[in-house]
Formats: C-alpha cells, structure tokens, sequence
C-alpha cells in the first residue's frame, strides 16, 4: 500500500467538525494542560531524551489569520474554523486594516485612510500575550498600505509624505529613516542583492528608490510611474524588480552603476490597471479588473 505496509488510511470527522487530528490534537492539549508539569526521570537531560513519558511530537496546525470588523484578531484553524484562543483586541474598530501576517508568533497589519478614527500606521501584536504595540508616521499615511520584513528584526514602511522608516519588528520603534524628497506611492520591498540588504520603494514623480538598509542612504531613479506594491526575484541573469503602473506592468533590473547599486529598463507588460504583481516561482502574476476579472501570468 501507498502508506508501507499498513496502507494508507485517513479519518472523517463529524459534520461540522473539521477533521479527526485536529479534535485529537485539541484532546490531548487539554489533557496535558489538566495533567500541569511534567517532571522529567532522573538522568533524562544528561541522557539526551528530550521527550516527556507520555508525550509524542507535538504537531502544529495550520491557522488562519483575520481581523474582524470590530478590531478583533482571530486565529482559526483551517481545518474545521475552531478558534483554540479567544478572540484579542488589536487595532480600532471599523479601521481599514490592511496585509495582516503572523511572523514569528507576532501578527502585523496597517492601517490607512483614516478609516473609524483609526490612526495611520503599522500595529503588531504578540500573539500569545496579546500586547500591543504601533507606530504612526509624524504626518500622511502608509503609502500603499503596506510594509515589508527585512533582516536584524526590522520592518520597512514608506509614507505619502517622503520618509522610508525602518522600525524594530517587536515594538516598532524607529530606527533609521530615509527621506526620498517626494511621497511615496507605494510600499517597499526588501531583497538581497550581491552583499547588500536592499530596500526599494516607488514615489509619486516616477521614481524607485534603491537603498541600502544598512546605512539608510540610496538614490532615486527613473521607473516609468510605478505604484503600488512591488515583487522582486532573482533568476539566472540577475536581481529584477517589478511594479504596477496605470498602463501595465513593469520590470527593471538591478545592476551596479559606479560602484553602487542602479535600475536598468527592463520590460513592461501592457494592460490596464493591473494589481500589485507578486512573483512565484518564476512567474509574475497580477489581476486586471475591466471590465472583467483577468489573472495573468508572466514568465
């Protein structure tokens, strides 16, 4: 059989249950939990036996993430939508709450427009404990209602009002800013390029700004009004990175210039009013919604 000698098997649960492990895995948590700590025999450290008796792997379910309308985050399961937490309070209700993600036990998302009286900016909250930390631009709003994860527990955020601020990843505290002279028009986007960490975000007079996230310094250079949130990958001829524009998407590669990291013209892709692109396994794709939905794909 497909599953070695045994067979393959699977289990059904109950209507409306979800599936049998995820209940199983809910049980034997519970009854852990009722047992309290388990000490471990005499020796067990010394002798390398990390697991309690009693104990198999623990295995991790797969959650999905949301923030209701209310302000609230939830964390369910995917398999059958129980939430093993109770619901926590994390931005103001009615926001317009934007890219939640949970990295590293820390949930993340921004919020934009003003909506519900909510302040602009990014908020992050410890999942576990439920503490809540944000950060507001002094002025303006996140531009392009995102951010992005760097190296050294950093999170990047670019605003309408000029600055690319680089915040600690727990309490989102600032610390270094780049001022790009114009608003920016879109969120950043964080990749590697030889030894360098780069970032690289669009602003409002058809620029991308390419800088180094060590020092903070970059420079801007001509990108064809690109918008919006960008995607970057690499392949067998170098570093690209790609964006959104009125007119299509385009692409530019990232090549040294004097010295220094610079963006060459790459290719576009015409089609009007395209999402923001992300790029999977070597194919970009994005979504145009005129006059009807249409997912592309570009190698």
């Amino acid at each position: 059989g497909a599953g070695g000698p045994g067979g393959a098997k699977s289990d059904v649960g109950q209507p409306g249950e979800g599936a049998v492990t995820i209940a199983a895995m809910a049980a034997a948590e519970a009854a852990r939990a009722a047992r309290g700590p388990v000490t471990p025999p005499p020796g067990a450290a010394a002798a390398g036996r990390g697991a309690m008796p009693g104990r198999g792997p623990r295995r991790n379910a797969e959650m999905i993430h949301a923030i209701t309308s209310d302000g609230m985050y939830h964390g369910a399961y995917s398999s059958n939508g129980e939430e093993p937490v109770a619901a926590a309070a994390f931005v103001p209700a009615n926001a317009n709450a934007r890219d939640l993600i949970v990295v590293d036990g820390v949930a993340y998302a921004a919020t934009t427009g003003g909506c519900g009286g909510a302040p602009n900016g990014v908020w992050a909250m410890d999942v576990e404990s439920h503490e809540v930390v944000h950060w507001s631009p002094a002025s303006g709003d996140v531009a392009g209602g995102g951010f992005a994860f760097g190296t050294e527990n950093k999170v990047y955020a670019a605003t309408t009002t000029g600055d690319l601020v680089a915040l600690d990843s727990k309490k989102l505290e600032v610390q270094n800013v780049y001022r790009g002279g114009q608003p920016f028009s879109g969120g950043p986007v964080v990749f590697e390029y030889k030894t360098k960490v780069m970032v690289a975000a669009p602003t409002a007079d058809g620029h991308v700004h390419l800088v180094d996230a060590a020092s903070m310094a970059g420079a801007a250079f001509p990108a064809a009004a690109a918008a919006g949130q960008m995607a970057s990958w690499q392949d067998g001829s170098g570093r690209w990175i790609a964006s959104a524009t009125k007119d299509g998407i385009a692409a530019w590669k990232v090549a040294d210039q004097g010295g220094a990291p610079a963006l060459q013209a790459g290719w576009t892709a015409p089609m009007a009013g395209p999402m923001a692109p992300i790029v999977i396994n070597g194919v970009v794709f994005t979504l145009t919604n005129s006059p009807a939905a249409v997912l592309h794909a570009l190698d």
